[in-house]
């Protein structure tokens, strides 16, 4: 959906376009995959005289969208190939893991002279700031949630080995990977439910009845890696009639860009907080924010 409005000049040199638009989805063709996009652009122009005018456009723009899961082969045999394990009901509603979350304005502002009948000069200055945001599952000592990791498919008991008097043996325990199938095709997307449940801890009354969940430290959590942008453009654009063969375009620019690359904590899915440690250094990490 869009509408967009252009006044065309006036007598008094000025003019103006505005534009705004919106599109939506609730799923796409893979499950989870919600959609919403929102954009503005607005632009407005001064006549000064015959050989000059100045314009300022500003642009913005933001975005969110579901992502879907690059699946195997034996996945895809499994489930379909639209299948996405990135998403799993929570509340009674599809909640995905992978969100790709974006905010970008920017602003121009560019003067126009007309040096003489053959020769044009544009010169613009643009910044640009914002912030795009790609969230994921994080966890501690605690099994992997998503649903194809390796141990959650039949393929890893099918192909067992080991080594009997220093050669290679294929051990498989049909069995297991039966079973392993089985509940996968039953418990094939992300349990929003059990990672809140980890991040708590029972409560019971005097007679040990259960009768409720408290917020613990949280082993799971949802985290973005972040990039925020702020980009400062500047440029001058000259053309030139030299003759009635050649024409000569040359150009100057100058870019500062400074981009903030880290991860943000989103959600602590229940609990109260998360030491982000590496399970394999031991070592806490303080870039997780």
């Amino acid at each position: 959906m869009m509408g967009t409005h252009a006044s065309g000049m006036n007598k008094n040199g000025w003019a103006y376009v505005i534009s705004a638009g919106r599109r939506w989805a609730k799923e796409g063709y893979f499950e989870g995959t919600d959609y919403s996009a929102n954009s503005f652009f607005a632009s407005v122009e001064k006549r000064i005289n015959s050989k000059h005018s100045l314009n300022l456009t500003t642009i913005y723009a933001e975005n969110s969208r579901g992502k879907n899961s690059p699946n195997t082969k034996e996945v895809n045999d499994l489930m379909g190939t639209d299948y996405n394990s990135y998403w799993g009901w929570q509340d009674g509603k599809k909640r995905n893991s992978r969100d790709k979350d974006l905010v970008e304005p920017m602003a121009i502002l560019g003067h126009y002279w007309k040096i003489n009948s053959k020769t044009l000069l544009n010169t613009n200055i643009a910044y640009q700031t914002g912030k795009i945001g790609n969230s994921r599952l994080d966890f501690n000592n605690v099994t992997n949630p998503d649903p194809t990791y390796y141990r959650n498919l039949p393929s890893y008991y099918t192909t067992l080995h080991t080594t009997i008097d220093g050669v290679p043996t294929w051990t498989p325990n049909f069995e297991e990977a039966d079973r392993i199938r089985n509940r996968f095709l039953a418990n094939s997307q992300i349990n929003w439910q059990a990672m809140y449940e980890a991040n708590s801890v029972p409560i019971t009354d005097s007679n040990g009845n259960f009768i409720g969940r408290t917020p613990s430290e949280s082993v799971y959590v949802l985290y973005e890696d972040r990039t925020d942008d702020d980009l400062l453009t500047v440029n001058s654009i000259l053309n030139t009639q030299l003759s009635d063969n050649i024409v000569l375009n040359a150009s100057a620019s100058y870019r500062n860009l400074k981009s903030n690359n880290f991860q943000n904590l989103l959600d602590l899915l229940g609990g109260l907080y998360y030491r982000d440690i590496d399970p394999f250094s031991k070592e806490i990490n303080h870039n997780l924010i």
